[in-house]
């Protein structure tokens, strides 16, 4: 709605003073994705004066409470590397994320930090939360619409409202941005690597071994520890550590 006014919903004002974009930084994003937002989201988000809340959790447990890296109108720059990382505690605790469960990841790093924030800022009333899961992500949705917050939380799904899928957002960033845009995502995050999705991860492995060479160290220490919990599930890594 930001470049297509017709887009905006009527719960938008038409000034977008009470739209609120709010992110959580698990610190292990890839600076691709922070160099893209920057250069093409972050004007127009200044541009339109649209307020920007940049959050984080400070510590592993959520008596740790969270870090609010911004809160502006006129961002400028995003905080990739967040407080806690997330490959800090896999690090500390030898474990990685894993394909099977909930994706207990996401929820601890992204969805608990958010959730305090608005409980902080919205108190007891309620607000619209809007969410981009595609027409593809209808398990996550049902998981997703559940989580009401008491009735305070009203979710959202525009882009399986409109019959999005993802490719239909690349094509969409690229008609407007003229930009390939990679999928915004952990850098070690086994969704991102499953089948259909490692060729792309691999090539920014390749790409960017600096950043890659941390999580390569992260899962081999948990391999050691144990042989059955690789990012991708039991046998499914590459055998590169055996238990001690």
């Amino acid at each position: 709605m930001l470049t297509d006014p017709s887009a905006r919903p009527e719960t938008i004002a038409p000034d977008f003073s009470n739209l609120v974009v709010v992110i959580a930084q698990t610190g292990d994003e890839w600076s691709t994705t922070g160099i893209l937002v920057q250069h093409y989201v972050l004007p127009l988000l200044r541009k339109h004066d649209v307020r920007l809340v940049e959050v984080a959790r400070n510590g592993p447990t959520r008596k740790d409470g969270v870090a609010v890296l911004q809160d502006t109108r006129q961002p400028y720059r995003l905080h990739l590397d967040g407080v806690y990382k997330l490959s800090r505690e896999n690090r500390v605790t030898g474990t990685m994320p894993q394909l099977g469960g909930v994706r207990k990841c996401s929820q601890k790093a992204k969805g608990a930090p958010q959730d305090a924030w608005r409980a902080n800022e919205f108190g007891d009333r309620t607000y619209i939360h809007a969410i981009g899961f595609n027409v593809h992500e209808g398990t996550r949705i049902t998981r997703d619409s559940a989580y009401s917050m008491g009735g305070q939380r009203i979710p959202t799904y525009p882009l399986h409202e409109w019959g999005w899928s993802r490719q239909d957002c690349l094509d969409y960033l690229y008609r407007k941005l003229g930009v390939a845009w990679p999928k915004s995502c952990c850098r070690h995050c086994p969704y991102a690597g499953n089948k259909s999705g490692w060729p792309e991860q691999l090539a920014r492995f390749a790409a960017l071994p600096t950043e890659a060479a941390q999580h390569i160290i992260d899962e081999y220490v948990c391999l050691a520890l144990n042989p059955r919990s690789g990012l991708f599930g039991p046998g499914k890594s590459p055998d590169h550590a055996t238990a001690p």
